[in-house]
């Protein structure tokens, strides 16, 4: 249960404050997508087929709410989901073994995705108003960067949140033989 009510009501209500509050507070170029951040980061620690779902509500309500061309972010959110959990989705037992190198691992995903994005971002801007600056794709990779290190934050917030306590490494001990009757 914790696996799929958490994330939906997460997303909802990321959803609701990257659209109502942070407009209010945080308004330049350089203000990211909690949304996204949100959804990349459930995308590497659920999968990308969770991350794909996710990314289908997060986009197609951000469609509708703020009146993108329908579709748009929904499809943007969900390549960005799936090759977020492409890249960087470790199984527990190999995030037990990988240990801090997991983190690496993530860094990376996060930022080709989110320059990725910026990048598709970009040339939607581009053909839609026809105008090139290269400032705006220097603001591009300003956005990309801050958002991957909020999603480095969130990270360990959301996996403790959706999966619980970490599990220890747990050691076999000596195998019983067990008999059948």
């Amino acid at each position: 249960m914790r696996r799929r009510v958490v994330p939906i009501v997460l997303v909802l209500l990321i959803v609701l404050i990257d659209l109502s509050v942070v407009p209010v507070f945080f308004h330049n170029t350089w203000t990211v997508s909690l949304t996204l951040a949100t959804i990349l980061t459930l995308a590497v620690c659920l999968g990308r087929v969770s991350g794909m779902l996710y990314g289908t509500i997060g986009g197609l309500l951000i469609d509708i709410l703020v009146g993108y061309p329908v579709g748009f972010r929904l499809v943007l959110f969900v390549i960005a989901a799936f090759l977020a959990g492409l890249l960087g989705y470790q199984s527990d037992e190999e995030r037990i073994r990988a240990g801090r190198k997991m983190y690496g691992r993530r860094f990376g995903a996060y930022l080709s995705v989110l320059i990725l994005t910026e990048l598709v971002v970009y040339a939607y801007q581009y053909f839609t108003t026809a105008q090139f600056a290269w400032r705006f794709l220097g603001n591009a990779l300003i956005r990309a960067g801050i958002s991957t290190a909020l999603c480095m934050l969130l990270g360990p917030a959301y996996m403790r949140l959706i999966l619980g306590k970490p599990r220890k490494n747990i050691v076999a001990g000596v195998k019983r033989e067990v008999k059948s009757f």
